[in-house]
């Protein structure tokens, strides 16, 4: 999959597209760990962090990161815990200033 340069919100535009069009073919992938939906990560950010995912995750990570280099690194950091689970105390950092 090829966005361009590191956008979250390009990613995750092109993530619910293809999950939007898994389900609606009725696609079944094979995976380790939590199934990747974009709804339920912005639910488990609300969940975990009180990020509101009203917006789509994207903006939730940048609002409370300091930068989109650093929420770029930071979404594969928190899918590996969403989708693994396991210790999310250490993301949950103070929000940037």
């Amino acid at each position: 999959m090829y966005i361009g340069d590191k956008s979250l919100r390009k990613l995750e535009t092109l993530l619910w597209g293809y999950c939007t069009c898994l389900g609606m073919n009725e696609i079944k992938e094979e995976y380790e760990g939590r199934f990747f939906d974009p709804r339920d990560f912005s639910d488990w950010l609300y969940e975990e962090f009180e990020w509101s995912g009203a917006r789509g995750f994207a903006i939730s990570i940048e609002e409370n990161t300091a930068d989109a280099d650093a929420a770029w690194d930071r979404f594969f950091e928190l899918l590996q815990a969403f989708r693994f689970g396991g210790a999310t105390d250490a993301f949950a950092l103070p929000r940037p200033q």
